[in-house]
């Protein structure tokens, strides 16, 4: 898939600040080290990619600090359309940051987190 250069630009603000400073805020609203992650440029191939595939449904495994949950979500917000499901039952030891920073990002709405195994979830997903 070609990525499109205008991809990176349209990367929510708090995203780009992640890896410019290489850190993310906990659910106490703490500066955590970035340590968990994808690169930047995998976060612009995925938000590219769910640009433009436009998903109606799409699903995730694992959130630890975010990263490319934050990228995928703000793809959804672009097009106006589609669900994201994301499964991490192990999400407290990341100090709750995933979820911190889809809240930080504004994009909770565009995604249910689900706290559970994947064979727990995944037969119940439409």
């Amino acid at each position: 898939m070609k990525v499109d250069s205008s991809a990176a630009m349209t990367l929510p603000a708090v995203l780009r600040d992640v890896f410019d400073s290489r850190r993310v805020w906990n659910d106490e609203g703490e500066a955590v080290e970035l340590g968990s992650n994808v690169s930047e440029d995998e976060a612009t191939l995925l938000h590219a990619a769910v640009h433009e595939l436009r998903p109606r449904t799409s699903l995730e495994i694992g959130l630890a600090q975010g990263v490319s949950t934050l990228a995928m979500l703000a793809a959804l917000r672009r097009n106006g359309d589609g669900h994201h499901h994301v499964l991490d039952p192990f999400q407290t030891r990341y100090g709750n940051c995933g979820r911190a920073m889809v809240q930080r990002a504004g994009l909770s709405e565009w995604y249910t987190f689900h706290e559970k195994f994947a064979e727990d979830v995944i037969p119940a997903l439409p």
